[in-house]
């Protein structure tokens, strides 16, 4: 079976993941219907991977969290899409290489 890459966030991300051959681009202006998005997504048993916006990724951490440790599939990346960056996609790949292995390799000094 294929699956689809998809990805949620602001224009500016999703102009550039569609040039690439992102097969499904959900374009959100905030954190709430971003949520929305990736609950859809997260459901739908085409989509192998859900790219998300830093931007909008705030009030959807914890259903990443959820779906990361719980199914196997989609994968959920959160990337950097501004120069106002919150450091949460460092901070969700912390989280997840934590829980499988122990180990925190982002201190907080």
């Amino acid at each position: 079976m294929e699956y689809e890459i998809a990805v949620v966030g602001p224009k500016e991300i999703c102009v550039g993941f569609k040039a690439a051959g992102a097969g499904r681009i959900v374009e959100v202006s905030d954190a709430a219907q971003a949520r929305k998005a990736i609950e859809s997504l997260a459901n739908d048993a085409g989509v192998g991977l859900v790219i998300v916006g830093e931007s909008v990724a705030g009030e959807s951490l914890d259903l990443i969290a959820d779906v990361s440790q719980n199914r196997f599939l989609p994968a959920i990346a959160v990337v950097q899409d501004s120069a106002q960056a919150q450091n949460l996609s460092s901070r969700v790949v912390s989280a997840t290489i934590e829980r499988a292995t122990g180990i925190s390799f982002l201190s907080e000094k």
